[in-house]
C-alpha cells in the first residue's frame, strides 16, 4: 500500500467527521441547524461521490486490459469494513436518538389513555427500523467483500 492511498482514506474519513463540526456548533449554542444539515448531506454525498469515482477509473482500467474479475486490493476491503461499520454505528445510533424521544412519550401517553398503545408504538418501532436499516447495508457491504 502506497503513502497515497493511506491519505485518501484518511482524508475520507476526516471529511466525514469534519461535516459534523458545524451542526455540533449550532446546536450547542442553541442555533438553528437547518444550514448545517444542509451542508452537512451536501458534503456526505460529495464523500460518496468521490469514493465512487476512485475506484471506477481502476475498474475500467482493468477491463479494458482484459482481466475478468478484478482482485480486491487492501485499501479496498478496509475501506470496505470501514464503511459496514459505520453503516451500522449510526444506524444504531439514529435509532437510539429516535427511541430515546419516542419512548417516554408513548409511555406518557399510554398512562393518559390506555387506548393509545397502538398509536404510541408505531413511533417507537419506526426509530427501531433505522437500526434494521443499517443491519442490512452493512450486512450486503460485507457480502460483497
Amino acid at each position: 500500500m502506497n503513502i497515497a492511498m493511506l491519505l485518501t482514506a484518511a482524508l475520507i474519513v476526516v471529511l466525514l467527521w469534519l461535516s459534523l463540526v458545524p451542526i455540533y456548533r449550532a446546536a450547542v449554542k442553541g442555533r438553528r441547524t437547518r444550514a448545517k444539515i444542509l451542508f452537512q448531506l451536501c458534503g456526505f454525498f460529495g464523500i460518496l461521490m468521490l469514493a465512487w469515482v476512485t475506484p471506477l477509473g481502476d475498474i475500467i482500467a482493468r477491463a479494458a486490459s482484459g482481466e475478468v474479475a478484478p482482485q480486491m486490493d487492501g485499501l479496498a476491503q478496509g475501506l470496505g469494513f470501514l464503511s459496514a461499520g459505520l453503516s451500522m454505528g449510526m444506524a444504531s445510533l439514529g435509532a437510539g436518538i429516535a427511541v430515546g424521544g419516542a419512548a417516554p412519550a408513548a409511555v406518557g401517553a399510554f398512562s393518559e389513555n390506555p387506548k393509545a398503545f397502538g398509536k404510541a408504538l408505531v413511533f417507537v418501532v419506526l426509530g427501531e427500523g433505522v437500526a434494521l436499516f443499517g443491519f442490512l447495508v452493512s450486512t450486503q457491504i460485507l457480502g460483497k467483500l
